[in-house]
């Protein structure tokens, strides 16, 4: 004769009842989230590692500059410079960034170059993509260091820069910013500040050089 110990029996039900709640409470929160995230405007971009990598020969060149986006709507992620000599059919390179908000390229070749724009995330949930073009030097001299004519390998200073607010629009309104060109921090600080992403690298020695050279 089979003898069933009823409080197994209920045990069991109530484990195969707990193992269907939390399983609709596991899609239920799938669910929201898909929702959620439907509402959003998510944008994902995988960017270069801050990082720099090892000097490849002895006709390369590394650029760098600042970006403060303090008042920008967005957090930089990366930058965008183009080649114009030597030509090819692949002329526009991402820029490094990293948290001290710098940006910079190492292993160039020699030539001619010009920054593009700087690149991000808007702030907030909605990580909406932005793009901020930089002046053409021709309508505002000031922003001269955009354009690169390297002759030979080395170290080539883009400048430092701001996006600052000039007015707020409001909870409705459109914020209107401005393009500046920042005197600090100098290209001695920047170095400075770059020279940890370029450890156990030739280009670290290029830039303790250099920043040697600096007052």
């Amino acid at each position: 004769m089979l003898l069933i110990d009823q409080n197994q029996v209920d045990q069991n039900q109530v484990n195969r009842s707990w193992v269907k709640k939390s399983r609709v409470f596991k899609y239920s929160a799938v669910l929201l989230l898909v929702v959620a995230l439907a509402g959003c405007n998510i944008y994902i971009k995988f960017t270069k590692s801050k990082y720099i990598d090892e000097m490849e020969n002895n006709k390369s060149i590394l650029v760098y500059g600042y970006f403060d986006d303090t008042d920008a709507p967005y957090d930089m992620e990366y930058g965008e410079i183009k080649q114009f000599r030597p030509a090819t059919d692949e002329p526009y390179h991402e820029l490094r960034s990293n948290k001290n908000k710098l940006f910079y390229l190492e292993n160039l070749p020699v030539g001619s170059y010009k920054l593009m724009s700087v690149n991000g995330s808007e702030k907030g949930i909605s990580t909406h993509p932005w793009e901020t073009s930089f002046p053409d030097p021709s309508n505002k001299p000031e922003f001269k260091r955009v354009q690169v004519k390297a002759k030979k390998s080395g170290l080539y200073y883009l400048g430092s820069y701001k996006l600052k607010l000039i007015r707020s629009g409001g909870f409705f309104g459109i914020d209107k910013f401005e393009f500046q060109v920042l005197k600090n921090p100098s290209e001695k600080k920047v170095l400075k500040k770059l020279l940890k992403y370029a450890k156990g690298t030739k280009w670290s020695k290029l830039i303790r050089k250099r920043i040697k050279q600096l007052k």
